[in-house]
């Protein structure tokens, strides 16, 4: 393996093609350092860490679970706390998703489709249609020998007639295309047959292309037109459908479509990836319009390769017949320990197998991460298990492989241990191959360079060694999750106080939990007790930000999971802070402690309080980010019966200390005195105190919270430290409480 990566420049904003870190052991094995309890003198100094804008997004609605059915039970369901994944639900925030997302290329077809052996000429598809002509087995294609010319009108426009008229040509068309080196699929008018493996209730494509059984064999969605509906909510609805082959299709990097209209013969094909999605419309109403270029196209999506219809292929190799579909094709994948993706060079790089999905994000405009459990095997014959991230990181922020080593290289602890990192295509180049759109204007012209500036993504690979579970599994004792709680709380402050990096994504799956305590190693700032031991790390870099170099990142993304981003950076008031990835941490610990729910023994009645029993902080998950933020304002800072009524929801085996520690840290974050029990949402700015009006009075301002203050007139390093002491009170309590339990 090679050597550690440097540090990098706080300028840096690119990972290389390939990193591989070195593979030493778990991290925090030596003893610990002496107490230090005053302010670091090196900690980050007062800078603007800009968010980026807060989007809500349909990952908030998390899967059921890789590859699980529609038939999955409640339980499972509720297992990490979500409710079940409804269309209702889902497909207004797809559609806030791909706002100003969306554009039109007029040469998507001969510049993304027909690029490869599969790409065939007007000459070869006028004698396709000839010889569909001959078999007369599809009704409206006539041709005028006058005009040498083919037209094409459907018997019915109406939804399923249309659905099976048009699967009848593509169909044809392939049965006619000479032999491939791939799989080839059959079109399927899909409208009255539920696809296994749906994760978004009963939601169903119209018709598509597929290589098998369910979503994880999809290649092309299709929508036809129905009812009132305009073409606009056709659109957002084949997205919906491009996201369920998303979810179902782990390396999928992008997902054809193709809407049809009910009363004309217009149809328009879209490529959707996680900028958004591009697209071109066409008339095959006749060879003198794009009747021609239709049949190509349908040709085409019957013979593509993997890459082609969207697969990442690169460094993995799976079961023949067939494409890398899900954890079902027993996909491997190698490390490649000279920086270089795809070489030939090493004769037995390092394999991994990939076993088992562990996390699926669902959404289009995402970062779409992945994550898989692995054996990796050595030349030697010798496994590990390691834990694989497959994600798309904005091009404009610094890599997380290279935050890993940032945070090594300053002394940070109580992080997981990264083995490799690599990247490979990005959006811009790799899967849009530097295309733009050819606008009416030069002002959609500057729009889409615009776009594509603030949303490219690139795809990469970390692999970290795999140690524990996330926070959110459900097969986690009260214990456990306390223990992880106070480990991810040390191990953000190391990476903040010593390695001056915000991680500003705290979340239930950002938190791991081990079963086996492992020793913290010395920092410079001393943030755990000497010999302290602990169980559990803190992952997922993608949000984090070097605090040495200022400014937004430029990504058109938020910071942070929906239902734990903190009061303030929701409305956009002030910049992300030390502060608010401890507001987080709080909602974490609420979230764990209410989910799942119990399963209910009868009917549950409907709830007469705040909070449903049977979903309780769903609000954080499906309103609109100022209605979280006024719901967290109102009912858990300055409404303390409503923040009891809460805490009376917390779920058996999470009882007084977690109620008790929920109170402390609420008192932490938001009390207006050291000694006061009233709490307030307090906004930053840079001056406080008296300023003089125009006729020379005295105005007082209100109360500011400064930018390294977690509550006002509390600093961050004090701050950390009364945190620190709830958390270990909440370990100590549940261990008495587990320790009673078994008299």
């Amino acid at each position: 393996m090679s050597p550690p990566l440097p540090a990098p420049s706080a300028a840096a904003q690119s990972a290389p093609p390939s990193t591989s870190l070195s593979r030493a052991a778990a991290p925090g094995l030596s003893t610990a350092a002496a107490i230090a309890q005053p302010l670091p003198t090196s900690a980050p100094a007062t800078i603007s860490l800009t968010s980026t804008p807060v989007k809500r997004k349909s990952t908030a609605i998390g899967v059921d679970g890789p590859n699980q059915s529609q038939q999955s039970t409640s339980t499972s369901r509720l297992s990490s706390g979500k409710k079940p994944r409804l269309a209702s639900d889902v497909t207004p925030l797809i559609r806030d998703e791909l706002n100003r997302c969306l554009y039109m290329f007029p040469n998507l077809v001969p510049d993304m489709i027909l690029q490869g052996p599969w790409a065939i000429d007007d000459v070869q598809a006028d004698s396709i249609l000839a010889k569909t002509m001959r078999k007369d087995i599809c009704p409206g294609l006539i041709f005028d020998a006058s005009t040498h010319e083919y037209t094409c009108t459907p018997p019915s426009y109406k939804d399923s007639s249309f659905s099976d008229w048009l699967c009848l040509l593509g169909n044809e068309i392939a049965d006619i295309s000479v032999p491939s080196p791939h799989p080839r699929g059959t079109w399927v008018n899909s409208k009255n047959a539920v696809l296994s493996g749906c994760r978004n209730g009963r939601i169903l494509p119209d018709f598509v292309l597929s290589a098998g059984q369910g979503w994880r064999s999809v290649l092309v969605v299709g929508e036809h037109q129905s009812g009132r509906a305009s073409p606009e909510v056709g659109r957002i609805q084949l997205a919906c459908y491009a996201e369920q082959v998303f979810i179902a299709q782990p390396f999928r990097n992008a997902v054809w479509g193709i809407w049809t209209s009910k009363t004309s013969p217009d149809m328009v094909v879209w490529r959707f990836d996680r900028a958004g999605g591009i697209g071109v419309s066409m008339d095959f109403g006749s060879t003198k319009k794009d009747l021609r270029l239709v049949v190509r196209c349908l040709y085409a999506f019957n013979n593509m390769s993997p890459e082609a219809l969207g697969f990442h292929t690169i460094d993995i190799s799976w079961d023949a017949p067939g494409y890398p579909l899900d954890e079902d094709s027993r996909i491997m994948t190698r490390i490649h320990p000279h920086n270089e993706p795809s070489s030939a060079d090493s004769p037995n790089p390092p394999t991994i197998s990939l076993e088992s999905l562990l996390f699926v994000a669902p959404g289009i405009v995402t970062r779409g991460t992945r994550v898989w459990k692995g054996r990796l095997c050595e030349a030697s014959g010798s496994e590990t298990l390691v834990a694989l991230k497959y994600s798309w990181r904005s091009t404009t922020r610094i890599p997380e492989g290279v935050l890993y080593a940032l945070a090594r290289s300053r002394g940070a602890v109580g992080l997981a241990n990264p083995i490799s990192y690599d990247s490979y295509d990005d959006i811009h180049k790799g899967l849009r191959g530097y295309h733009h759109p050819c606008p009416s204007s030069p002002t959609k012209e500057d729009n889409y360079s615009e776009h594509i500036t603030s949303h490219n993504r690139i795809y990469t690979r970390l692999i970290l060694a795999h140690a524990g579970t996330p926070i959110s599994s459900h097969k986690l004792s009260a214990l456990s999750i306390a223990r992880s709680l106070l480990a991810a709380a040390i191990g953000h402050a190391s990476l903040y106080f010593d390695a001056q990096i915000l991680h500003r994504d705290l979340s239930p799956n950002n938190i791991i939990s081990y079963s086996h305590p492992i020793q913290i190693s010395p920092t410079s700032h001393a943030v755990c007790q000497p010999g302290t031991q602990v169980y559990g790390s803190l992952i997922d870099l993608d949000y984090a930000i070097d605090t040495t170099s200022s400014g937004s990142c430029g990504a058109a993304d938020r910071t942070g999971t929906y239902p734990f981003i903190a009061i303030n950076v929701l409305r956009g008031r002030e910049p992300h802070r030390y502060r608010h990835d401890i507001e987080s941490l709080l909602y974490v610990l609420l979230w764990v402690a209410c989910y799942p729910p119990p399963l209910a023994t009868a009917p549950v009645p409907k709830p007469t309080s705040l909070w449903d029993p049977t979903n309780p902080l769903g609000v954080w998950v499906s309103e609109p980010e100022t209605d979280v933020a006024s719901h967290k304002a109102l009912h858990i800072v300055y409404d303390e019966a409503d923040f009891e009524d809460l805490l009376s929801c917390f779920r058996p085996g999470f009882g007084e200390a977690y109620k008790d520690a929920s109170r402390r840290m609420r008192l932490a974050l938001w009390a207006t005195a050291e000694d006061s029990t009233e709490c307030k949402v307090f906004t930053e700015a840079e001056s406080e105190g008296f300023r003089i009006a125009r006729k020379g009075r005295k105005i007082q301002v209100p109360k500011r919270i400064g930018a390294e203050d977690l509550r006002l007139g509390l600093g961050n390093w004090e701050g950390y430290l009364e945190v620190r002491e709830i958390l270990e009170d909440l370990v100590k309590e549940v261990e008495a409480e587990e320790k009673a339990a078994l008299q």
